[in-house]
């Protein structure tokens, strides 16, 4: 049996405000996120569950931490939920072997939660383009010590493959990158460079442009 949760985030302006209280502040206790299931009844898709027996704890540690919450026994849409979704056997037949469509349903990636002396900060990502392996995109909140506006280069694995600068599309670092890939990556950034600019000055805190 589980006990289900809605729970108040105190700054509506961070999307991952409660989940980081969780994760920080509730040890050895299974918290679930049950979005899927919410969203299904028209709930609220930040939906929580946690085991009856461990519904007192969870309580007492969002009071005390002054978070407002909306409690629900749902145990039997639960079931039924679950019974109608798990198990379910995947049958391809023939039409799949023909299929040479390939479709991206969604994409989903977390934002990189950092901690510094003043706290914990999310680091908001924003994708400007992405093409032939190379993706191009800004972030905020950023430690680098780069005054310079600039965009950051993904490529292929490598996130962190190097940093360009919107004054003059050099590279800021490292120094010994590959300047074919390199080439490639200023050629992307001048297809969108309108968009570079404005996500630079959407997700920083440092000088626009």
């Amino acid at each position: 049996m589980r006990k289900f949760y809605t729970i108040q985030a105190k700054d509506k302006d961070n999307p991952y405000e409660v989940a980081i209280f969780l994760a920080n502040n509730i040890q050895n206790m299974q918290i679930l996120l049950e979005s899927n299931f919410a969203f299904s009844i028209g709930m609220d898709i930040r939906l929580y569950s946690v085991d009856v027996l461990e519904s007192q704890r969870f309580e007492a540690i969002l009071s005390d931490n002054s978070y407002n919450y909306k409690s629900y026994d749902l145990n039997s849409a639960y079931e039924e939920w679950k019974s109608s979704t798990m198990n379910i056997p995947k049958v391809l037949d023939s039409s799949f072997i023909d299929n040479d469509q390939e479709q991206i349903i969604c994409e989903c990636s977390f934002p990189e939660i950092r901690e510094t002396e003043n706290g914990t900060v999310i680091l908001n990502e924003e994708e400007i383009c992405r093409k032939d392996c190379i993706k191009i995109y800004t972030h905020s909140n950023e430690n680098c010590g780069h005054h310079v506006p600039h965009v950051h280069v993904a490529y292929n694995d490598n996130r962190n493959f190097c940093v360009i600068s919107l004054i003059d599309k050099s590279v800021i670092e490292p120094v010994n990158c590959r300047r074919a890939k390199v080439k490639k990556a200023v050629q992307l950034l001048n297809e969108h460079f309108n968009e570079a600019v404005n996500a630079w000055n959407r997700t920083t805190g440092h000088c626009k442009i």
